[in-house]
């Protein structure tokens, strides 16, 4: 009965979430700032993807076996709204943000069946290739002279820049204690461990 109660107040918990995000002024206040956008909105929708589709995993099992749709589905998603035309897109047009939120929604629900199943070294090469892109990604907004989202200002480019590379070593030490605990998991020696019975 209790777990019944957490799994209908979890449920409810996402809903108003979703909700809060998608309607003013909630979204209204995020779509205003490029740093918000990115650092907050984006992150947001994929998350709430991901807890959706990891509360439903034998429908992403029927759906995508393997998960390796669910993962490139991901990953091209997430590549996409890294563009600066995308982002520009976002504070200038409603059906942008709207697309921005259903996309990286599903998204989020499809690479939850994907990611859990690749192995160590795809994993490590991801979180390398995404570590690298946040460093990359904050040198470029730091440092670009131009002007590259018309929707917002070189100020909050450079706002983005300078969060993004402050983020790039916490981001870091994320996928190397991420990459250390699927190596553990992963491990022979963990599976192969010989259990000592009582005397």
């Amino acid at each position: 009965m209790k777990g019944t109660a957490l799994t209908w107040l979890l449920r409810g918990a996402w809903l108003a979430v979703t909700a809060a995000l998608w309607l003013s002024p909630v979204d209204d206040w995020l779509d205003e700032r490029m740093p918000r956008v990115m650092l907050l909105q984006m992150p947001a929708w994929f998350m709430l993807g991901w807890l959706a589709g990891r509360s439903r995993p034998r429908l992403l099992a029927l759906v995508d076996p393997r998960g390796l749709g669910g993962f490139a589905l991901g990953i091209i998603t997430v590549n996409f709204w890294m563009i600066p035309r995308s982002v520009d897109a976002i504070g200038s047009s409603d059906v942008a943000d709207g697309l921005l939120h259903l996309s990286l929604l599903s998204a989020g629900f499809a690479m939850s069946a994907g990611f859990p199943r690749l192995p160590f070294v795809a994993k490590a090469a991801l979180a390398i290739q995404g570590t690298s892109m946040v460093f990359a990604l904050g040198t470029f907004y730091s440092n670009y002279k131009a002007l590259l989202c018309g929707s917002f200002s070189m100020a909050q480019q450079r706002e983005l820049g300078g969060w993004l590379l402050r983020l790039s070593p916490l981001v870091l030490v994320w996928a190397l204690g991420a990459g250390f605990r699927a190596l553990l998991r992963e491990s022979p020696a963990a599976d192969a461990a010989p259990t000592v019975e009582p005397s």
